[in-house]
C-alpha cells in the first residue's frame, strides 16, 4: 500500500509513475465486475477479462511448473497515476540502455548552455563533435539557485533551448579559480570560436554580468569561476 512503481515499455523506457493502493486477494472464480472495473476499457467485462487472462496466466505459470486453477488467488491491485516521466527521465533511461558499461545510476543533472537558440545549437554541435570538452559555471549562480557544485563523475543531460534532452556528458575534472586567473589553457576546452582568451573574456563578461544581475549580484574580476571539463558519453 502506498508503494511507488515505474511502468516501463519493452525497451525498458519508463512510461508512468504510479502509487499502489490497498490490494485485495480474490479467488479467480469469484472475480466479478467491480474487480475488473480497474482494468482498461477493453477488459472490464468479466468474461472478456477471463478470456484474456486465462491463456496469459497459463503461459506464465507453465514456466514455473504450475497451472492455473479456478480457485487460485488473484491479487486485485488498484493504483493511481502520479505523473508521467519527464523527458529527461525518458532520455536517461535510453542512455542507461545504450551504455550499460557506464553502470549509470539514478542521479543526473540537467543543463542548458547558451543564452539564445542559435548559440545553444552551436554549443551542442561542438560537444557532439568533440570540439567542446568543458564549460564554466559560476559558483555564485549555483549557490543562489540551490544547485550543487559539479564534481568528477557527475553526469549531465544537456538540453536544447526548448528543454529537450540532446546528449549526456560526464564531468572529468573541476577547478575553481578567480575570473581574472582564467588563461588560455582553460579556455582551450571551450568551442573553437571562443578559445582565444580575449574572445572568451569578451563573450563571458557580458554573459556573466546578465546572469548575476538577474540574481541580485554583480560581476567582478576576482569572482570564482568553475573550470569544468567533461566527456561525451551518449548522443543518440
Amino acid at each position: 500500500t502506498g508503494g511507488l512503481m515505474i511502468y516501463i515499455d519493452f525497451s525498458d523506457t519508463p512510461r508512468a509513475l504510479i502509487r499502489q493502493k490497498t490490494p485485495e486477494f480474490v479467488r479467480y472464480d469469484q472475480i466479478d465486475a467491480p474487480h475488473v472495473a480497474c482494468e482498461g476499457p477493453g477488459a472490464r467485462d468479466p468474461k472478456v477479462w477471463r478470456d484474456i487472462h486465462w491463456p496469459y496466466w497459463t503461459a506464465q505459470l507453465k514456466d514455473y511448473g504450475l497451472a492455473p486453477s479456478s480457485d487460485m488467488p488473484v491479487c486485485v491491485e488498484r493504483f493511481e497515476l502520479i505523473h508521467p516521466p519527464s523527458p529527461a527521465a525518458l532520455f536517461w533511461a535510453k542512455a542507461r540502455a545504450a551504455r550499460p558499461d557506464l553502470k549509470l545510476g539514478d542521479r543526473y543533472r540537467t543543463r542548458c548552455i547558451g543564452g539564445t537558440r542559435e548559440t545553444n545549437q552551436l554549443i551542442l554541435g561542438y560537444i557532439k563533435s568533440g570540439e567542446k570538452v568543458g564549460t564554466f559555471p559560476l559558483p555564485w549562480q549555483l549557490q543562489k539557485t540551490g544547485e550543487p557544485m559539479p564534481k568528477p563523475g557527475d553526469f549531465t543531460i544537456q538540453l536544447d533551448i526548448d528543454g529537450t534532452p540532446q546528449l549526456v556528458v560526464r564531468t572529468t575534472s573541476v577547478a575553481v579559480k578567480p575570473f581574472n586567473d582564467i588563461d588560455a589553457t582553460d579556455t582551450a576546452i571551450d568551442g573553437p570560436p571562443v578559445r582565444p582568451l580575449e574572445v572568451w573574456r569578451r563573450v563571458h563578461v557580458p554573459y556573466y554580468s546578465q546572469v548575476l544581475t538577474g540574481l541580485g549580484l554583480a560581476f567582478s574580476e576576482d569572482m570564482p569561476v568553475c573550470v569544468e571539463r567533461f566527456e561525451l558519453v551518449y548522443a543518440p
